[in-house]
């Protein structure tokens, strides 16, 4: 698109601030902690578009760390490397809790009624159902 939806100048990142990412991302140490680096990166990313209320893109690098995680967590059982703070289970929770959110708030009822579906952690489940029932009711989005 010409006109571009998000001017990253815009949002106050520097080139500088980029570049520092891209060249921590290239001097990783091997690959467990190439591929956390990227969870991390992503998870960043996600809570910065949140900040800025840009919920479709926060959405976007949710679904990136989703899949990071995954990769995390293969590249632990094979290197047996610990690079995860916490658990699998608890960071696809929260990611989801989140990709609900963003869709949530975009109105994207049947995304975000996936992403209840689709989270590992009962709890944040249960937490994310009320409030999905709260906002349907509260706009008449009931079929």
């Amino acid at each position: 698109e010409a006109s571009g939806w998000l001017s990253l100048s815009s949002l106050g990142l520097s080139l500088s601030f980029i570049l520092f990412f891209l060249v921590m991302f290239t001097f990783s140490a091997g690959a467990s902690s190439a591929v956390a680096w990227k969870l991390n990166y992503y998870q960043w990313v996600m809570q910065f578009f949140e900040q800025y209320n840009l919920n479709e893109a926060a959405c976007q690098f949710a679904l990136a760390a989703l899949e990071q995680v995954d990769e995390v967590v293969q590249l632990e059982n094979q290197l047996h490397s610990g690079a995860l703070p916490e658990s699998a289970a608890t960071i696809r929770g929260r990611l989801w809790a989140n990709i609900f959110k963003f869709n949530l708030d975009l109105s994207h009822y049947s995304d975000a009624y996936s992403a209840i579906i689709s989270n590992p952690d009962e709890e944040s489940k249960h937490i994310c159902l009320r409030r999905f029932i709260i906002v349907l009711c509260e706009h008449g989005a009931f079929e």
